[in-house]
C-alpha cells in the first residue's frame, strides 16, 4: 500500500485519516452490535487501524527528515496532537 519511502502531506491525511477511518468504524459499529462486548473481531480492526496510521506517521517524519521512532509520540495524549498537526502543516522534502 504504502510503498514510497516518504509521503507529503496530503497522503498522510488520506491514509491516516480517511483508509483508517473504515476499519475503526467498522469497529465501533460491531462494538455496537455486540452490547458494548469487546471481541476478537473489534481488537483485529483496531490493529489494523492502529498500523495503518503507524505506517503513514513513520513515512511521513521520514519527508520531514525526523526520526522514525518519533512515531511513540502518538501513544502520549496532548503530544499526539502537536506531532500530528506538526506532520500535517510542516513542508516536506
Amino acid at each position: 500500500m504504502l510503498s514510497k519511502p516518504a509521503i507529503g502531506r496530503l497522503e498522510y491525511f488520506f491514509y491516516a485519516y480517511i483508509i483508517s477511518a473504515l476499519p475503526s468504524g467498522l469497529a465501533a459499529y460491531y462494538l455496537q452490535e455486540n452490547n458494548g462486548q469487546f471481541n476478537g473481531t473489534i481488537a483485529v480492526l483496531y490493529i489494523i487501524s492502529t498500523i495503518i496510521v503507524l505506517m503513514a506517521t513513520v513515512k511521513r517524519l521520514a519527508d520531514v527528515n525526523l526520526s522514525p521512532i518519533l512515531c511513540i509520540l502518538l501513544f502520549v495524549p496532548f503530544i499526539n496532537i502537536l506531532l500530528v498537526l506538526y506532520l500535517l502543516f510542516a513542508s516536506g522534502k
